[in-house]
């Protein structure tokens, strides 16, 4: 399994007053090893310095959902993105709950189905 850690493609100085951190960023980044499959860390900074995660698995939409991660009103709120459809996965009070969020949702039977690179039971 191998997972790519997120190039620093995002310059300038970064305001995170309400959004995810560097420590956040890189949290998520060694937490990838967890989840099933080849996962790619990109990164986004919003007009404001905010900056949003997206962790997109080898394949893209083909191969499974992808995960936004961001943070809003002090909690990492999460979301499930493939092909035209965004939904709200949940909201946790702590960065090292987004990766078990996630893998929940990657689980057969789960909100997505089966995880990238896996097949369904059967």
């Amino acid at each position: 399994m191998r997972n790519e850690r997120p190039d620093s493609d995002v310059a300038g100085p970064i305001r995170t007053l309400h959004g995810l951190r560097r420590a956040d960023i890189a949290a998520l980044s060694t937490g990838l090893g967890g989840l099933p499959g080849v996962w790619s860390v990109e990164t986004h900074q919003d007009y404001e310095g905010d900056l949003t995660v997206l962790l997109v698995p080898a394949g893209g939409d083909e191969a499974g959902p992808s995960f936004v991660v961001y943070r809003q009103a002090g909690a990492f709120r999460v979301a499930v993105s493939r092909w035209d459809a965004y939904d709200p996965l949940g909201a946790v009070p702590v960065v090292e709950a987004v990766l078990p969020l996630i893998q929940a949702c990657l689980r057969p039977g789960g909100a997505q189905g089966p995880a990238p690179g896996t097949r369904a039971a059967g």
